[in-house]
């Protein structure tokens, strides 16, 4: 008797305790949206805030890449974007797509603990290269307001390395904007990537 509560114990917590993971393959959809933990450990090893403009609204990307996050399932690079919607904007914001993941693993969420406006849904193209965050659909889910923020968009890859590419803004009207997604490396950044992780697993140590 005393194994069978065991057993039913073990069940019920593991359906308590929240996923970790959320997997986005191509041709994928995560709806809900799901929350995770923010990065956790590794070290920033590039960011960047750039502008946007449209006649509807204006605003800005935050792009940041993080090298050694332990939360990784994957073991690479994981991508963080954060959108701002200018107060002096006519539309709200309703979606971003990023470029740029074709090949990889990924693993798509937002913040959990940070604030800000939370995605309805995250989707994946069918050949794979660009990952969607949307804020709104049918169901008429909060936007990004004038003055207001996303929370913390998070993507988790098996990438070793990054590059520059393109973002795209959309409500009423579509703008592009620069950001950082995956790359598959030369050899010299290849050991640059290597210095980086290492580094950072000694910080973790430390």
């Amino acid at each position: 008797m005393s194994s069978r509560l065991s057993v039913l114990s073990i069940a019920v917590l593991a359906l308590a305790a929240p996923a970790l993971a959320a997997p986005l393959p191509p041709g994928g959809t995560l709806f809900l949206a799901p929350g995770e933990p923010e990065p956790l450990g590794g070290s920033i090893v590039a960011s960047m805030t750039l502008p946007f403009s449209t006649v509807f609204y204006t605003g800005t990307l935050t792009s940041t890449v993080i090298a050694g996050d332990v939360t990784n399932p994957y073991g690479g690079l994981t991508f963080i974007y954060t959108l701002h919607n200018d107060d002096t904007s006519a539309h709200a914001l309703a979606r971003l797509t990023v470029n740029g993941y074709a090949g990889f693993q990924t693993d798509a969420s937002y913040s959990s603990i940070s604030p800000g406006i939370i995605p309805l849904f995250i989707d994946r193209q069918i050949n794979g290269d660009s990952i969607g965050f949307s804020f709104s659909n049918a169901l008429q889910h909060t936007l990004i307001s004038p003055g207001g923020n996303s929370t913390v968009l998070i993507v988790q890859t098996n990438a070793p390395a990054f590059v520059r590419n393109v973002a795209s803004v959309i409500d009423g009207a579509v703008t592009q904007v620069d950001t950082f997604a995956p790359a598959v490396p030369t050899p010299g950044a290849t050991a640059l990537a290597g210095l980086g992780l290492l580094a950072a697993t000694r910080r973790r140590r430390a």
